[in-house]
């Protein structure tokens, strides 16, 4: 688990006014991966979720998660300690959840750019200490009301920073 600090207002715009600014968050990674296809060049992939709560009113969230891919540069420092840069893009479902049951959610293209700094404590066995910025843009179009058919934009805009810690298991061969 990351933990998550917003870039910018992050802000929940409905016709041009934006929402207050938003608190700090998290990011879970329920799926990461490279795969190398030499000894410093692979492709990466990612499915991750991640909130981040409204500062005046704790009961809504900015939610967002999705799938991403791209391609993963790997440079050896020393013989247990290696440096990772990858840039990902991919498809992202952004939602903004209040305590009122009230929900706008929409798909769109998400980018990701991670550093990862990985120390092999023992054979297979690393830890890594990884920062990123995510940015994720969305627009929601509502019918204005059952008297009124004007058409409504409004736009989720979720930019963060992460920093997140953990253990990996390195596969070194898969045959």
């Amino acid at each position: 688990m990351d933990l998550s600090a917003p870039h910018g207002a992050m802000p929940f715009r409905k016709k041009g006014q934006f929402s207050d600014i938003v608190e700090y968050g998290t990011q879970m990674r329920l799926m990461d991966f490279g795969f190398f296809f030499s000894k410093n060049i692979g492709i990466s992939g990612l499915w991750h979720g991640g909130s981040n709560y409204d500062r005046p009113d704790l009961n809504k969230i900015f939610y967002s998660d999705g799938i991403l891919a791209g391609p993963i540069l790997s440079l050896p420092l020393h013989k247990r300690l290696t440096v990772n840069a990858r840039a990902l893009t991919g498809y992202a479902k952004n939602r903004h959840i209040s305590h009122h049951n009230w929900r706008k959610a929409s798909n769109s293209s998400a980018n990701m750019i991670s550093f990862m700094v990985k120390y092999e404590v023992v054979n297979d066995v690393a830890l890594f200490i990884d920062a990123a910025y995510y940015q994720s843009t969305s627009k929601h179009y509502n019918q204005g009301g059952l008297a009124n058919t004007e058409r409504l934009e409004t736009t989720i805009d979720i930019k963060t920073y992460t920093i997140g810690v953990g253990i990996t298991y390195l596969i070194s061969e898969l045959f």
